[in-house]
């Protein structure tokens, strides 16, 4: 069983957060803080959803399973694919479409005038028309904005927020699991590994201050992620990377506790 967090609180953690479980530490001596804190920008996927180790790049998980599950998840079969997926990650693989709509949709919150949902669906087909691009993608991401900033209520935290211009933390914490599964598969040596999470922890550091905006960003990420797909449930994905993210910020043994996002100078 789980120790509980000995830290006041004004109010008692849920049976289900996922800050009663403590976080799990491979190694009783510390990686240098530049390892470590290029394994934290991943913690949320890595140790928290997927109770990994904080402090090491090992898997353990069968690797025909885990095989089966990058092929399905992520297309990744083979090293081109892992390498292929880390750089659209570090791109903006969800948050560069999500940056071009969200100035619409923060219009028609705004109640902007001459701004209408009909105008920005035609400014957007033709826009992608013009870029020899399907416009699909494009009006599949403003409308889930859309809906999730004028309809839906996926997250108690988000009546009223202060949405952000972009998500690259999503995009962000989702490579160091693909590189830590890949390396598990053998598609991605040490070295190569360890040069792909630094230069994200590198992007990540150009656009976050602190840990607390990271976590906004993956929260957003993952509810606008799931609105592509599904609108209706975006509620229990919403509740689910609220709570891997606060037990980030809330626990003591957590690794965002012990490094910040940037080093103290």
């Amino acid at each position: 069983m789980p120790q509980e967090l000995h830290q006041p609180r004004l109010f008692p953690l849920p049976k289900a957060s996922l800050a009663r479980a403590e976080f799990l530490w491979h190694w009783p001596t510390a990686l240098r803080e530049p390892d470590q804190s290029a394994l934290n920008v991943g913690a949320h996927q890595c140790s928290r959803l997927n109770a990994m180790a904080c402090d090491t790049l090992d898997v353990p998980e069968d690797r025909e399973v885990m095989r089966t599950r990058l092929a399905e998840s992520w297309g990744i079969t083979c090293t081109t694919d892992a390498r292929r997926t880390a750089g659209r990650l570090m791109d903006g693989m969800h948050s560069s479409t999500y940056e071009i709509v969200f100035p619409l949709a923060s219009a028609i919150v705004n109640k902007t005038d001459g701004h209408t949902v009909d105008a920005h669906r035609a400014y957007l087909a033709l826009r992608a028309y013009r870029r020899g691009e399907s416009a699909e993608s494009w009006l599949a991401a403003y409308d889930a904005l859309h809906q999730l900033r004028t309809v839906a209520k996926p997250h108690p935290a988000f009546t009223s927020p202060a949405w952000p211009e972009h998500i690259r933390a999503w995009d962000f914490a989702r490579l160091p699991y693909i590189v830590r599964v890949a390396r598990h598969l053998g598609y991605l040596d040490d070295d190569e590994s360890w040069a792909i999470l630094h230069a994200n922890l590198s992007a990540a550091r150009s656009y976050y201050p602190n840990w607390r905006q990271f976590g906004q960003g993956i929260i957003v990420g993952r509810i606008y992620w799931r609105a592509l797909t599904d609108i209706a449930d975006v509620g229990p994905w919403a509740q689910e990377v609220a709570s891997a993210v606060n037990a980030l910020h809330v626990r003591p043994d957590s690794p965002w506790n012990r490094l910040p996002l940037h080093p103290a100078t």
